[in-house]
């Protein structure tokens, strides 16, 4: 899995999951929800992680803005 906010800033950092674990609290009211945590014991919800494909899409998607963003400045 790789982080969705680091692909969304044109950078792939890879995240090794080490456990699953699934929580229920108050302040996910009541609901089970995934916790997945990494090997140097972070945190992350299933939002924050995406699987290569996407994660090279959400690249691609940064770098062509960049691009459109330079495009702009340079007329």
């Amino acid at each position: 899995m790789y982080s969705s906010a680091k692909a969304r800033k044109g950078k792939l950092e890879k995240v090794v999951i080490k456990v699953v674990r699934i929580v229920s609290s108050r302040k996910t009211f009541g609901k089970h929800v995934a916790l997945y945590m990494d090997t140097l014991n972070g945190l992350w919800n299933e939002d924050e992680l995406v699987p290569y494909d996407r994660a090279v899409d959400l690249i691609n998607q940064y770098h062509s803005f960049v691009e459109l963003e330079q495009s702009k400045l340079r007329c």
